[in-house]
């Protein structure tokens, strides 16, 4: 029961990161006119194109760990 309380929480995180991505991505196109901007990633400020990394990278990760674990149960 746990294990698949599991599998449905990583489901909807990965359902959720993705969406809050899509929704950042039109949040900064819609305010400042693009989508990304590569030189806000280096900027000392927190930007949407920072927050939007982070949550890529989030996405990956979960997604290469179930792959993991699938490939070896």
């Amino acid at each position: 029961m746990f294990s698949e309380l599991k599998k449905k929480i990583w489901r909807r995180t990965e359902f959720w990161i993705t969406w809050i991505t899509i929704g950042l991505l039109i949040d900064e196109y819609i305010k400042e006119g693009y989508l990304f901007k590569i030189e806000d990633v280096f900027n000392a400020n927190i930007t949407h194109e920072k927050i939007i990394v982070l949550l890529i990278v989030l996405l990956i990760t979960i997604m290469v760990r179930k792959k993991r674990k699938e490939s070896n149960p």
